[in-house]
């Protein structure tokens, strides 16, 4: 099962399977949403509510869209497919960030980060103060392909679990990416949630000393 499993994963990547390629297993499809749970607000710093909400209405969307095209015995291998894919570019994105912020700052050019402090790069804001402009042409260049396949394997696997064409299920993996955000920006704006403050380093800041208490003398 393990081996049909990766192969599974290996022909979602090139676009040549869909969510029958994996095999049916509902403790699986629990693992993934438990691994997203712990993996990705460590990971990116994001707020556990935003997260669920997000994964719920992932989940909500999917199981109606399903049930209305009378698929719904392929919800639990679409719903693993699409988390799959979901956290295998979570990893991607990381690693990819960070190695070329390490290597970076192996050259000296990022900003604030010396070679023997490359722990600092896991604090790094993305800032054009910060990084040069070549590093951040490259990585957003990268990124954007990134996010363009991921967008391709997730259209797939809709259109095969549907058998739609391939722009009604573009429509609505549109809106399985946008609503959330929609829904994390108002829960922020609401004070419901508060948006991460990432650190940002930069050497050239200066550095602010505590105020010296000041002496109360009391009144005679």
């Amino acid at each position: 099962m393990i081996k049909q499993f990766f192969s599974a994963i290996w022909s979602i990547i090139l676009l040549r399977g869909g969510p029958q390629s994996f095999p049916y297993s509902p403790i699986t499809l629990i693992l993934l949403v438990g691994v997203g749970l712990v993996i990705v607000p460590l990971a990116s710093g994001g707020h556990l509510l935003l997260l669920l909400s997000s994964l719920s209405f992932m989940l909500m969307m999917v199981w109606i869209l399903l049930h209305f095209t009378k698929k719904t015995e392929r919800y639990v291998q679409t719903m693993t497919a699409l988390l799959v894919c979901e956290w295998l570019m979570v990893i991607v994105l990381l690693i990819v960030w960070y190695s070329t912020l390490f290597l970076a700052a192996l050259m000296g050019n990022v900003k604030g980060v010396s070679p023997g402090h490359l722990s600092d790069i896991f604090s790094i804001k993305f800032e054009k103060d910060t990084l040069p402009p070549a590093v951040i042409g490259f990585l957003g260049i990268l990124m954007c392909l990134i996010a363009i396949w991921k967008l391709l394997i997730n259209i797939n696997i809709i259109k095969q679990a549907t058998e739609w064409r391939f722009f009604r299920s573009m429509v609505f993996i549109f809106l399985l990416n946008v609503v959330p955000n929609l829904i994390e920006q108002g829960m922020v704006s609401t004070g419901v949630t508060k948006a991460p403050a990432p650190k940002t380093i930069n050497a050239s800041a200066p550095v602010s000393t505590p105020a010296s208490p000041t002496k109360v003398i009391p009144l005679k």
